[in-house]
């Protein structure tokens, strides 16, 4: 979604030359093409950082999961409460909250 976006903005449909009544050709423009890539990255970048530090941490739970089997079964009910309160755990909701498109036009008003 993000990338369609951005390229939707920086690479627009131009019309060509090869014109027919019934469909009309239009190919992208990308001579922003690299402009549209800078946006992508910067934007790709700041949210994987956020995604491995939660990776990070899962790691870490799932790892004293398998060391013990009392923290196992605590875990497995605090996973159960926090999906049953929150619809999703509290670490991947950033995730599944994140506006892609809210976020490309922060970005491309700036």
């Amino acid at each position: 979604g993000t990338l369609a976006l951005l390229l939707k903005h920086f690479c627009p449909l131009i019309p060509t030359d090869n014109q027919s009544d019934e469909s009309p050709i239009q190919i992208p423009d990308f001579s922003n093409f690299e402009k549209a890539m800078e946006v992508y990255e910067s934007l790709r970048v700041t949210r994987t950082k956020t995604i491995l530090g939660s990776s990070v941490q899962l790691g870490k739970t799932q790892q004293r999961r398998a060391d013990s089997k009392l923290y196992n079964a605590w875990r497995e009910l605090s996973i159960k409460a926090q999906v049953w309160a929150y619809g999703t755990l509290p670490v991947m909701r950033p995730g599944a909250a994140f506006d892609y498109k809210a976020k490309v036009e922060e970005v491309l008003a700036e």
